[in-house]
């Protein structure tokens, strides 16, 4: 009988193609909500003599409001999905897995993206020497 521990393990660390895919966009997502929030706040009248048009004004409030929302939302779960994916993880030992977590932790979504295309992208590349045999 298999363990739900190795059920588990082998969920994370077997994944399709497409699935490595789409968790690679969602990656770049927040980076894109994020250029979001910068371009409508840009899009804001600024100074004390603009006149501004309402319309203007809430589209861009509620542009960035949304795009700021959902960048944190989705930064939030990869966060998550990425510590339990390193702790889960059979294939690195403790030292590496303690390097993956602060690497995740300090960096932020770049730090996503770089465990994404080291652990989970090339997880099936025998070409690569990931340097689990020690």
């Amino acid at each position: 009988m298999v363990s739900v521990e190795t059920d588990f393990s082998l969920y994370l660390c077997g994944m399709t193609r497409t699935t490595k895919i789409l968790l690679g966009i969602a990656n770049v997502l927040p980076l894109v909500l994020i250029a979001m929030f910068v371009s409508s706040m840009l899009m804001m009248p600024h100074g004390l003599d603009v006149n501004p048009n309402p319309d203007v004004v809430i589209f861009s409030f509620g542009l960035s409001f949304l795009s700021m929302a959902l960048a944190s939302l989705i930064g939030l779960g990869l966060f998550i999905y990425y510590l339990v994916h390193i702790l889960k993880n059979p294939r690195l030992d403790s030292n590496t897995r303690l390097m993956w977590v602060l690497i995740v932790l300090l960096a932020g979504i770049v730090g996503n993206i770089v465990y994404w295309f080291f652990q989970i992208w090339r997880e099936d590349d025998d070409r690569v020497d990931h340097g689990y045999n020690n």
